[in-house]
C-alpha cells in the first residue's frame, strides 16, 4: 500500500524565501546595499468572513426557525372490556369548533385483517369513509356485520355516533381446494407497440369463484383490472422493453401463478458522445439513432500518456467499460487526463531542509529526472554524500521508494508531485528520527524549441550584515549564467576567500536551489535564489552560510552562521580595454583590521591626521567591462603588506562592491567607478 506524500511547507521552515520587492527594508539584515523601496500588497483575504456572514440563511441546508409546537391531545389507556377490547376514558364523542367526531369501533373475526386500520379514530360526524376486508392466506371473507351490514371487501360508508364495524372471516380450506388460473389473450409476448398506450385481456377461472384479477407493469405495484373471469387492464408503455406480470386471487386469498409478457415500445433518440481530453469511445455511437430502453455498452481508452478519469453527463462511473441503458437525449462524456507523470516529464532540482534544525549533514539537494511512463532516477545530495533514488510514480503522482546510505541507515521517502501544472514535486523522510522535507522545481524549457525568457549572465553581491560582526566584513560577489533551457551556472567568491561552484535549473518561475556544501559538508551555503525580469533587481533571494568550528583556519576558526541576501543584476559586456587607476576613484574601505578610510572626490583618500581615518597608500585598481568584474591592491596601513581586493559591479544600480582580507578579517570595499 503506497503512502500518500504530505505536503511540504512553503516557504519551507528556516529556509526565508523572500522577495526583497515585497519586504520593507526594515524586516531586512542591514547590509551596505541601499534598499529598494516598493509598495505592500494589501491582503484581500479579510473580506471573505464579512461578506460570509452578511448573506441570508433562508436557503436549503440552513437552519430555520422552529415552527410553533402543534395542540396534542393526551389519550390515556383505559380498562379491558370483554372480548379483549380496550376501552379509552373519557366521552366517545368529542365537539371541536363547529364540528362533531365520534369514535369508530372496527373488529374482526376469524383471519383477516382492516384496511386501514381506523380502530378507535376519531372520525368526522357526516363524512364518507372507506375500509376494505382483506382475508388471511387460507381464509375468506364472509361479510360486514354490526351497523352497516355488506358481502363486499371493500366497505364505504357515511360515520354516525356509535358506529361499529365488524368484518368477519372463516377459512376456506373445504371450498377452496384449488389455486385459480389466469390467462392473457392479448397482446402476445414479445409484441412491438405503436403507441404508448396498451390493453391488456384475458381470461381467469376458479372452482369457486374469483375475487379480482391483478396486474403489474414494469415492477411496479399491483392493480386491480376490470372484471374477473374475463378482465381487461389499460395503461402506458415506457420507451424500451416493459414487463407485464397479471395473477388471479380467489376469495379465499389464494393467487394464481403469475403471467409475464414483454412488449416494446420502440422510441429513437440520437446518442451524443463528447470526448474531453485525448482518448476515444468504442463504438461510435456519437449521432446515431439508438431505442430508448434498450441497453448498450461503449468503452473508453486514453492515449499514451493519458488516462481515463471518469464518464460524466448523463452517465456516471469511473470503468472504462459502460452498460447504459438509452434515454431521450442523452448526452455522454469520456473524460481523459495527462497522466501526472507524463504531465511531469522533465528533470526536477529543489532543497532537502529539515524542519526543525538546519544541520549542514542533513540539509542538500535533489535532483530526479521524471520520465513519460512515470518511472523516474536521480539523486539526494546530504553535505558532500551523494544517494542514489529510483522508482515508479502511480497515476496519482504518488510514489515512495528506500534510499540505501553507506554506512548509515537508509531512508523511507515519500513523493508526491504537483497534480495541478506538474511543475512542483514535494517529499518527506524521517533522518534517524528527524523529519526533513524536499522541494523542488522542474525545467520546463528546453532549449530546442522553447526557451527561457530570463536567459543571460547577471554579476551578483551578497552584501555584509553590518549587525553580525562574527561573520566576515566584505561582500561575496560573484556571476549566475542561465542559459536557453533554464539551466543555471553559479560561481563566485565568499569574504573569506572561498571559491564556490553549483549548477542547477530553474523553474518557470525563475526559481532556482542553491546549495554548496563547505568544509567536507560540515558548512554550506544554502538559499532559493529567483532571477526575475524587475526594472531594478534581477536576482536576489536569501542564503545561508554556515562556517564550522575550524581552529586551524586563519580567518574566523571559531565559525559562524549567518544569513546574506543577494542582489544581482542582468550584465551587459561593455567593449574596449581593461579601465586601469590608481587612487583616482570614489568609495570607502573598511573592516579587514584597518579604520574605515573613504576615498574623496579628488581621488585621494583622506589626509592623515583626521580623526577615525588612515591614509590608504599605494591604491591601485582595475576595471574589466566584458565580466564586470573589480580587482585592485593598496598598502595596508597595518600590516604594511600590498593586499588584493576583488568584487563585482552591479549595471543597472551602478554599484561596485567585494572584499579584501586583513590579519585575521575580512573587510569590505565598496568603489565609485567613473561612468
Amino acid at each position: 500500500m503506497k503512502t500518500e506524500a504530505p505536503a511540504a511547507q512553503w516557504p519551507p521552515n528556516n529556509i526565508v524565501v523572500r522577495d526583497p520587492r515585497a519586504t520593507a527594508p526594515g524586516a531586512l539584515n542591514a547590509t551596505n546595499f541601499p534598499r529598494v523601496q516598493y509598495a505592500p500588497v494589501t491582503n484581500q483575504n479579510n473580506l471573505f468572513l464579512p461578506r460570509a456572514m452578511a448573506m441570508q440563511t433562508n436557503m436549503p441546508g440552513m437552519p430555520q426557525m422552529p415552527a410553533p409546537p402543534r395542540e396534542v391531545r393526551e389519550m390515556r389507556p383505559g380498562k379491558t372490556a370483554q372480548q379483549g377490547i380496550t376501552e379509552l376514558q373519557g366521552p366517545s364523542m368529542e365537539v371541536i369548533a363547529g364540528r362533531v367526531r365520534a369514535v369508530l369501533r372496527v373488529y374482526a373475526t376469524g383471519a383477516g385483517k382492516v384496511i386501514p386500520d381506523l380502530n378507535g379514530a376519531e372520525l368526522e360526524v357526516g363524512q364518507t369513509y372507506t375500509v376494505e376486508a382483506q382475508p388471511a392466506r387460507g381464509a375468506a371473507f364472509v361479510g360486514w356485520t354490526g351497523s352497516i351490514e355488506s358481502t363486499s371487501p371493500v366497505l364505504r360508508f357515511v360515520m354516525r355516533t356509535g358506529t361499529i364495524l365488524s368484518a368477519n372471516f372463516q377459512f376456506g380450506y373445504n371450498m377452496e381446494r384449488e389455486l385459480p388460473e389466469v390467462a392473457i389473450t392479448s397482446p402476445d409476448d414479445g409484441t412491438r407497440l405503436s403507441s404508448a398506450a396498451f390493453t391488456l385481456q384475458g381470461a381467469a377461472r376458479e372452482n369457486v369463484s374469483v375475487a379480482r384479477v391483478e396486474v403489474s407493469v414494469n415492477n411496479g405495484p399491483w392493480e386491480r383490472a376490470q372484471g374477473t373471469d374475463t378482465w381487461m387492464f389499460q395503461s402506458a408503455a415506457w420507451p424500451g422493453p416493459n414487463t407485464v406480470r397479471v395473477r388471479a386471487v380467489d376469495q379465499a386469498g389464494n393467487e394464481s401463478v403469475p403471467l409475464q409478457r414483454t412488449l416494446h415500445y420502440p422510441v429513437g433518440s440520437v446518442l451524443t458522445v463528447r470526448v474531453n481530453g485525448a482518448g476515444t469511445v468504442t463504438p461510435d455511437g456519437h449521432g446515431r439513432l439508438l431505442d430508448v430502453g434498450v441497453g448498450y455498452e461503449v468503452r473508453a481508452t486514453p492515449a499514451a500518456g493519458h488516462v481515463f478519469t471518469g464518464w460524466s453527463g448523463g452517465v456516471s462511473g469511473v470503468s472504462p467499460s459502460l452498460q447504459f441503458t438509452m434515454q431521450p437525449n442523452l448526452v455522454i462524456e469520456a473524460n481523459f487526463a495527462p497522466r501526472l507523470a507524463s504531465l511531469s516529464w522533465g528533470v526536477f532540482n529543489g532543497l532537502l531542509y529539515p524542519t526543525n534544525s538546519l544541520a549542514p549533514s542533513r540539509c542538500g539537494f535533489s535532483q530526479l529526472a521524471v520520465a513519460a511512463d512515470g518511472s523516474y532516477t536521480g539523486s539526494l545530495r546530504q553535505g558532500v554524500a551523494s544517494h542514489a533514488m529510483s522508482g515508479q510514480f502511480d497515476l496519482n503522482g504518488q510514489a515512495t521508494t528506500t534510499v540505501a546510505r553507506a554506512g548509515l541507515s537508509p531512508l523511507t521517502v515519500s513523493l508526491q508531485l504537483d497534480t495541478v501544472a506538474g511543475e512542483r514535486l514535494m517529499g518527506r523522510f524521517s533522518d534517524d528520527g528527524q523529519g526533513v522535507e524536499m522541494f523542488a522545481y522542474r525545467q520546463v524549457y528546453d532549449g530546442r524549441s522553447s526557451f527561457t525568457p530570463l536567459a543571460g549572465r547577471y554579476t551578483f553581491v551578497m552584501a555584509m550584515a553590518t549587525n553580525s560582526p562574527a561573520s566576515p566584513g566584505g561582500d561575496a560577489f560573484g556571476e549566475i549564467v542561465v542559459d536557453g533551457a533554464g539551466k543555471v551556472r553559479f560561481s563566485g567568491e565568499l569574504p573569506d576567500g572561498t571559491l564556490v561552484r553549483h549548477e542547477a535549473v530553474m523553474g518557470r518561475n525563475g526559481l532556482w536551489p542553491l546549495h554548496v556544501p563547505l568544509a567536507g559538508g560540515r558548512g554550506m551555503l544554502l538559499g532559493w535564489i529567483t532571477v526575475s525580469k524587475d526594472p531594478g533587481l534581477d536576482a536576489f533571494g536569501e542564503v545561508i552560510w554556515h562556517k564550522p568550528l575550524s581552529p586551524q583556519d586563519r580567518y574566523y576558526p571559531n565559525g559562524f552562521s549567518t544569513r546574506r541576501h543577494l542582489f544581482g543584476n542582468l550584465y551587459t559586456p561593455g567593449g574596449g580595454a581593461a579601465v586601469r587607476g590608481d587612487q583616482r576613484v570614489g568609495g570607502m574601505l573598511s573592516g579587514g583590521n584597518l579604520e574605515k578610510i573613504v576615498l574623496g572626490d579628488s581621488g585621494l583618500s583622506l589626509v592623515a591626521g583626521m580623526p577615525g581615518h588612515q591614509v590608504l597608500q599605494h591604491f591601485a585598481w582595475n576595471f574589466r567591462p566584458d565580466t564586470g568584474y573589480v580587482e585592485g591592491t593598496f598598502i595596508h596601513p597595518a600590516t604594511k603588506q600590498e593586499t588584493a581586493f576583488r568584487g563585482a559591479l552591479l549595471q543597472k544600480r551602478g554599484w561596485t562592491s567585494g572584499y579584501f582580507l586583513g590579519q585575521s578579517q575580512s573587510g569590505v570595499v565598496h568603489l565609485q567607478l567613473p561612468q
